[in-house]
């Protein structure tokens, strides 16, 4: 999913689809409320993602999304290892028991878990 998102910023595309999965969907949930893609429809089969750029310009919002844990090397962290991340540029996303949330919300809720991606 990822992969999809890059490449449709980087070549200016509106709209891409993917394959419909769970954690797709909270990650789309997040990225909405962000205000970081324009929106999102779904079915059974496939979800469209609207990507949102700036303004009247071809700039896409998001620059770049780079996974950080993978099946293979999962990277957790708590709440300590989170605040000193709170002062860099990007937005995280963490799988925490309370669902996928950014960096201020797991934060907020005094809670770590599994750091997803960065998205800068």
């Amino acid at each position: 999913m990822f992969s999809v998102i890059n490449s449709a910023s980087i070549s200016n595309q509106g709209n891409i689809n993917i394959p419909t999965t769970k954690k797709c969907l909270m990650v789309l949930r997040v990225l909405y409320r962000e205000g970081l893609i324009r929106g999102y429809t779904y079915n059974k089969y496939r979800i469209d993602v609207y990507v949102k750029f700036t303004g009247s310009t071809t700039k896409p919002i998001i620059k770049h999304i780079q996974p950080i844990s993978t099946s293979g090397r999962p990277i957790f962290v708590n709440t300590k290892t989170l605040a000193k991340l709170v002062h860099s540029n990007e937005v995280f996303l963490i799988s925490t028991p309370k669902g996928i949330l950014t960096l201020k919300e797991a934060l907020q809720q005094n809670v770590g878990g599994l750091l997803v991606c960065k998205i800068l």
